[in-house]
């Protein structure tokens, strides 16, 4: 995320620099393996037709001198667990400042119930699962009955 365009706010060599923008990533694949590798395409194709990855130049705003607003929507099959965000604040093409934070995606509500059951009590959750589906099954029976 970003004020503004990234090319506005730092010249290309500092921007890979520091791993911003996502042409930096992609950058930073291709050295890595083969630049053309199929698989790689297909991941990052995937994952930007699901909205995993997504660029913002309009995502952040400074509300103050010092101090900056950042909405960020996350899909709803967003993977759960630990994220680390890395905040950069460039004033005339140069960095001066640098956080990194964590950010833990977890479920909550009916839903955090349902994958605890899953994961922590995998027999149980599987009988009930059953006893739902043949609940589902006579209710749909009945109530389509043509008699």
């Amino acid at each position: 995320l970003s004020n503004r365009p990234l090319w506005e706010i730092a010249p290309p060599d500092i921007l890979n620099k520091y791993g911003i923008g996502f042409e930096s990533i992609l950058r930073e694949h291709r050295e890595l393996g083969d630049p053309r590798d199929p698989f790689r395409d297909a991941i990052i194709r995937i994952n930007e037709k699901e909205g995993l990855f997504r660029r913002s130049e309009e995502g952040a705003s400074f509300v103050g001198k010092s101090l900056f607003r950042a909405n960020v929507e996350l899909p709803a099959n967003v993977p759960i667990g630990e994220y680390w965000t890395d905040v950069f604040v460039f004033s005339k093409g140069k960095l001066v400042s640098e956080n990194s934070r964590s950010l833990i995606i977890h479920k909550q509500g009916f839903e955090r119930f349902v994958f605890t059951a899953a994961f922590d009590y995998p027999l149980l959750y599987g009988i009930a699962a059953v006893i739902i589906a043949m609940l589902s099954g006579l209710l749909a029976s009945a109530v389509f009955r043509k008699d």
